[in-house]
């Protein structure tokens, strides 16, 4: 149960959070920001040309070279894309999960490194049933490599951005995110995927996702609140003893200037890694709902500890975040509507292949291997009170039963996905009257400005006593009075 109820609730939570963000925009004055606001970028070389809109000369680019220069792009990050994707193979086979005994399966015997691997097997030093530090060694360092390997990967991104040509800062900052989003996602979720849909084994994707949670979270809480603070205060000292060494020798620095100068000689917010911490957690929680339902509690009080770390970051670590109106977050928002729609198809996976709970409901479907107790002969249970298996696979002539009832499952979670967007529209009532009341303003606000322009022309015409040859006017002006014929 604890799968539909997380979903619609991401879909609720994606619904409501567009609701509030129309409702601000209104509140704070972004409403329906024109495109045309936007300045060009300095960096932008293109040919002058004409634009059909406004009919000015403008700097652009053909399609051609946009797509040439993103072809560029993708030739210059695939290489370290799969260096990445090695680097994930390889905490695998170290995490045990390529062990010998699996070399059967054809999936297993493609990724197994026999250097790597054998350290996981049974009485090795990252055994994961093994004693000691051992079977910890794997997964905490796999953070550390990874936050390695995003760094370096991020200076790629910038520089293929860079050579793309962007013409607005906008579309420069949505390419660099795609990209830099769709590696750390990889980094993230692939090791996840592969035990959640290849090895279809629940009670191993517990572990590993309740492993990255943590490590994740803690890595944030160190990096985000522990160390600045740390180093705030190193710097405060030192600060402080330069300040009694100036007095000492009668400098006189007004405290503003001083307070001023400390704020811009900060590190430059960038918004792209809270955001990215936010997106990855809520993926942990959707597209694992079923498995693991306690990170949905565990998020709420590390966010918690979150929010004030992010506080103490932007009023002591950076320069303050220059403000800008915006009409929603961005490309950030159809990632999420996208998470929280895919999120729908690995729920139905693990809940129809990856667990005993199809099992449950169909019995003459499977035939199940269940754990049994050594000593009392009893079935084995997890926390969850859910039976532990061993191996489960359709009876012969039951497999299609099995792809009906998912399929049945998914269309009506798509069909439950649809119902909520009908019955919760995206824009509030008071939002959509607001939004009528604006264009009708608009609209009689150019209507006596053209009725403006019109009078002032029929009186000029009138006192140059000009004549026209039709009853209406030359010029169609309407109340033009007849003049007589020459």
């Amino acid at each position: 149960m604890g799968s539909p109820i997380l979903h619609c609730m991401s879909v609720l939570n994606k619904q409501f959070w567009t609701r509030r963000a129309k409702e601000l925009q209104v509140e704070w004055g972004s409403y329906k920001i024109e495109v045309f606001q936007e300045s060009i970028r300095p960096e932008f070389r293109g040919q002058d040309r004409i634009d059909p809109v406004t009919l000015q000369i403008v700097k652009a680019t053909s399609k051609g070279f946009k797509i040439q220069k993103y072809i560029e792009s993708l030739l210059l990050c695939l290489p370290w894309f799969f260096c990445s994707c090695l680097m994930m193979i390889c905490f695998l086979n170290l995490n045990g999960f390529l062990k010998k005994a699996n070399e059967s399966d054809e999936v297993v015997a493609l990724l197994r490194i026999d250097y790597l691997a054998d350290y996981a097997e049974s009485g090795e030093v990252f055994d994961p049933e093994g004693s000691g530090w051992g079977p910890y060694l794997p997964p905490l360092m796999q953070p550390l490599v990874t936050m390695i390997f995003n760094f370096i990967f991020r200076m790629i991104a910038e520089y293929t951005t860079e050579r793309e040509n962007h013409k607005s800062q906008a579309g420069y900052y949505n390419s660099l995110i795609t990209k830099r989003f769709i590696f750390e996602f990889c980094d993230c979720f692939i090791p996840l995927f592969y035990v959640a849909f290849v090895r279809l084994n629940i009670r191993e994707l517990r572990i590993l996702l309740l492993s990255y949670f943590m490590t994740d979270e803690v890595r944030r809480v160190i990096c985000e609140a522990i160390i600045p603070v740390l180093f705030a205060k190193t710097e405060a000292v030192i600060k402080k003893e330069d300040f009694k060494r100036m007095k000492s020798t009668k400098v006189n620095i007004h405290q503003t200037e001083a307070s001023l100068r400390e704020e811009c000689e900060g590190a430059e917010y960038e918004p792209f890694d809270d955001y990215m911490e936010m997106v990855i957690q809520f993926g942990y929680i959707v597209f694992f709902a079923g498995s693991l339902p306690i990170v949905s509690f565990l998020s709420l009080v590390f966010n918690a500890v979150e929010m004030r770390s992010d506080l103490f970051k932007l009023m002591s670590s950076t320069r303050r975040p220059y403000m800008k109106k915006m009409t929603d977050i961005g490309i950030w928002k159809p990632i999420q509507e996208f998470m929280a729609f895919t999120a729908l198809f690995s729920n139905l996976i693990i809940f129809s292949f990856g667990s005993a709970q199809l099992a449950g409901i169909f019995p003459s479907w499977f035939t199940v291997k269940w754990q049994m107790d050594d000593v009392t002969g009893d079935f084995v249970f997890d926390d969850d009170g859910m039976k532990l298996f061993d191996e489960i696979d359709f009876k012969t002539g039951s497999t299609w039963k099995g792809v009906l009832a998912f399929f049945t499952l998914e269309h009506f979670y798509i069909a439950t996905f649809c119902l909520m967007l009908i019955l919760l529209p995206r824009v509030p009532d008071w939002v959509a009257v607001f939004d009528k009341r604006s264009s009708y303003a608009k609209l009689k606000k150019l209507e006596k400005k053209r009725d403006k322009k019109m009078n002032k022309l029929r009186d000029d015409l009138i006192s140059k006593r000009v004549f026209v040859h039709t009853s209406m006017g030359a010029f169609g002006i309407p109340g033009m009075p007849k003049t007589p014929e020459t």
